[in-house]
């Protein structure tokens, strides 16, 4: 085991109690933010009306909407069965 000199022994010291002090000052970052969503787009933040008007739409306007009993259709339900 290596001897430690009071000088030593404070520099360990030193460098812990500042590591330590990192560590408190970045949580203390992240709590600050509590649930603060780092993206406040999306669905979820429009207007409720948006929201109904786009959900009544029950993906018409989708470009990867299929016309019932097409081909492409037919190999979407397909590809899913694979999953």
């Amino acid at each position: 085991m290596e001897h430690l000199t009071p000088a030593s022994s404070k520099q360990l010291l030193t460098q812990a109690l500042d590591t330590i002090h990192e560590a408190e000052e970045e949580v203390k970052n992240i709590t600050s933010k509590g649930s603060q969503a780092s993206y406040s787009g999306g669905f979820a933040s429009m207007d409720p009306d948006k929201q109904r008007d786009i959900a009544s739409k029950g993906g018409q306007a989708s470009s990867r909407s299929f016309e019932p009993g097409s081909e492409k259709a037919k190999e979407a339900g397909y590809k899913g069965e694979l999953k």
